[in-house]
C-alpha cells in the first residue's frame, strides 16, 4: 500500500511543478498600444521678400528610437502650412505610456528629389538661400515636451516649427538677404510639440517673418 501511494504521489507532484513553472514562462505583462498621427506645422509670417521655407525631413525619432510610421524623406514648405493647416508626417502604433521628446532629422545637403540643398529658403526671384553651415549634412532638432499614448486611441501629435524663431539673417548690414538656422539650443527651443486635442486658438497681429532693423 505505501509503494502505491508513493506511485501515484510522484507523478502527481511532476505534474503540479511542470504546471507551475509552465505558469511563470506564460506572459503576464501584455502591451497595450494606440496609434499615433505625426504631424507638422509653422506659426504664420507674412515676409514678402520669400516665396517659401523648405525643409527636408530624413527621419522623425520619438524618444530617440526611428518613429516607424515615418512615410520617408520629404521636402516640404513649412511656410505653407499655417493657420491649422498641417502636414502628416506618418501614421504609426506605440505602447501606450508617456513619451518625453520627438526629434526631426532634417537633411541639409540634399531634398527629396536628390537636389541640393536640402533646407532653404526660396526667395521672390526664385534663388534658393542654404540655411545650413557649410560642412553640415544634417540637423536634428529636439522638442522636450512630453505627450501621452493611450491605449485604442488615436494622438494627433503636431510638432510646430516656428520659423520666426529657428531662422535668422546672417548679415544684418547686407542689402540682398543671407538666411541661416540659428544656434542648435535656439532651433531646439523653437519647436514645440501639441496634442492636436489640447490645442486651441489664437488671433491677433504679428510682426514680419524677417527683420532687417
Amino acid at each position: 500500500m505505501k509503494f502505491l501511494k508513493n506511485f501515484i504521489s510522484i507523478p502527481l507532484f511532476t505534474f503540479i511543478t511542470g504546471f507551475l513553472l509552465f505558469q511563470a514562462c506564460e506572459p503576464t505583462d501584455i502591451s497595450s498600444t494606440g496609434e499615433v498621427n505625426v504631424k507638422i506645422t509653422d506659426a504664420p509670417s507674412d515676409d514678402a521678400s520669400i516665396q517659401g521655407v523648405f525643409v527636408t525631413v530624413a527621419e522623425v525619432k520619438v524618444d530617440g528610437e526611428s518613429y516607424s510610421g515615418f512615410q520617408g524623406k520629404q521636402t516640404i514648405d513649412i511656410s505653407a502650412y499655417q493657420n491649422g493647416q498641417t502636414k502628416a508626417l506618418g501614421l504609426a502604433e506605440l505602447e501606450t505610456g508617456t513619451y518625453s521628446n520627438i526629434t526631426l532629422v532634417l537633411d541639409t545637403e540634399t531634398d527629396a528629389n536628390g537636389n541640393a540643398p536640402g533646407c532653404y529658403v526660396l526667395m521672390a526671384n526664385n534663388e534658393k538661400e542654404d540655411l545650413a553651415a557649410s560642412g553640415q549634412s544634417t540637423i536634428e532638432i529636439t522638442s522636450n515636451a512630453a505627450f501621452e499614448v493611450k491605449e485604442n486611441t488615436t494622438s494627433d501629435i503636431v510638432i510646430d516649427m516656428d520659423l520666426r524663431k529657428c531662422i535668422q539673417y546672417e548679415d544684418q548690414n547686407s542689402t540682398e538677404p543671407t538666411f541661416s538656422f540659428v544656434s542648435q539650443s535656439e532651433l531646439d527651443a523653437s519647436v514645440r510639440v501639441v496634442n492636436e486635442e489640447e490645442a486651441g486658438t489664437v488671433s491677433g497681429s504679428f510682426k514680419a517673418l524677417f527683420s532687417r532693423s
